[in-house]
């Protein structure tokens, strides 16, 4: 069984603990992991994943509305799907960090001597119950496209450096229910809501999309979301975006792989190198980052994916049978057994390591209570805090 990553850091926060303390350690770590419930471990892994697959659905749901193709129903708006999580790149750098959208939509004025564009941006917001949180999600947007540098940014992304931007609309997509339930005339006392921010609901049954609250004030584009949209005319162009769950990214590249080395008759369907992989992953992307900088993101994403699937034993990198780097590892040859598989040895192994990953946040907060010898190193655990700081 491939060591798991809580037991690693148990190991380390032990090793420098002397006898005593050591002991007192162990006590509250087993106590710790006695009291956490797995099955409560893992529904809310399946949750969260849930909401991801339902985040995707949205986001999808918008890039086939207005696909560049004239069959989809947003296309007579003259906005066209641009680029999935715009400004996204400065999330990932250590001084920076912005409030950015899912998606942006991009209209060209139809005189172009005009050098304008309209930008729509959509932030989806999966779950069954609306929050005030998303409210102020989409307020964070605004701020950011307030700002010129930022503007010029994006505008650089989708090659209008020299464009001026006449006008953003900010859209809220959810579920239908959710949307629809949300108080909105509180929310808009409470919040002071800009006449810019508009919300939409998505039907899953029915792939539609229709506004339901707040004002869309491009008309090309209020006449086409006032009617309906629907998402179903246009073949699905995403597959995932670059901040989706692993879990998703995974099973999609493990298909790729599988399908088409059946389709070309290769000797070995089920292996790979890691450049392979990494190249289907970054031609799966819809981002506006480019460079030096995508290849810096690309790798940091493709690494994490692969150490996933090392860690729960979809993908080995031992006793291959060619050269290649890595073995999709399961029962069966068919690529929907390998996705499945995926699924189920995610589950059945991120449960049992958030499980230890809980009891130890529980046991160094207790330890750190009684006594206070243990180093900032040992209270670092995956980028959270656990116990007081000095």
């Amino acid at each position: 069984m491939t060591r798991r990553w809580a037991d690693d850091k148990v190991e380390s926060i032990r090793s420098d603990l002397p006898p005593d303390d050591l002991t007192r350690f162990n006590t509250l770590y087993e106590d710790a992991l006695d009291s956490t419930s797995e099955e409560e471990v893992r529904d809310d892994l399946e949750t969260g994943y849930q909401e991801s697959e339902d985040h995707l659905e949205l986001v999808t749901a918008v890039a086939s509305g207005f696909h560049q193709t004239p069959i989809a129903d947003g296309y007579s708006s003259g906005y066209e799907f641009a680029i999935t999580e715009p400004l996204e790149e400065l999330n990932h750098t250590e001084d920076e960090e912005v409030t950015n959208g899912d998606v942006l939509l991009v209209r060209e004025t139809e005189d172009n001597d005009d050098d304008e564009i309209y930008l729509c941006i959509v932030e989806c917001k999966a779950g069954s119950e609306a929050s005030g949180r998303w409210i102020s999600k989409l307020q964070g947007i605004r701020d950011v496209m307030d700002t010129e540098e930022y503007r010029q940014r994006l505008k650089s992304q989708i090659g209008f450096e020299d464009t001026e931007i006449k006008y953003t609309q900010c859209v809220l997509l959810g579920m239908i229910i959710p949307i629809h339930s949300m108080n909105y005339e509180k929310l808009s006392e409470d919040m002071d809501l800009p006449d810019d921010f508009a919300f939409w609901g998505y039907d899953g049954r029915e792939q539609g999309m229709v506004h339901v609250e707040g004002e869309v004030r491009d008309k090309p584009l209020a006449g086409v979301i006032k009617d309906s949209i629907d998402a179903g005319k246009v073949e699905n162009p995403l597959e995932f975006t670059y901040g989706d769950h692993p879990l998703t990214q995974m099973k999609v590249l493990t298909e790729d792989i599988i399908k088409e080395k059946k389709q070309e008759g290769d000797e070995h369907p089920f292996e790979f190198e890691r450049s392979e992989f990494r190249e289907r992953f970054d031609r799966h992307l819809e981002v506006g980052f480019s460079g030096d900088r995508r290849e810096k993101l690309v790798d940091e994403r493709v690494e994490r994916i692969l150490d996933v699937g090392l860690k729960i034993d979809i993908f080995v990198d031992n006793d291959l049978n060619s050269e290649r780097d890595y073995r999709i590892y399961f029962r069966g040859s068919k690529y929907h057994v390998a996705k499945s598989s995926a699924e189920q040895k995610y589950f059945d192994e991120m449960s049992v390591e958030r499980k230890k990953e809980r009891a130890l946040e529980q046991a160094c907060e207790e330890f750190t209570r009684e006594q206070t010898r243990l180093d900032d190193d040992w209270r670092t655990f995956d980028g959270q805090i656990y116990g007081t700081s000095e």
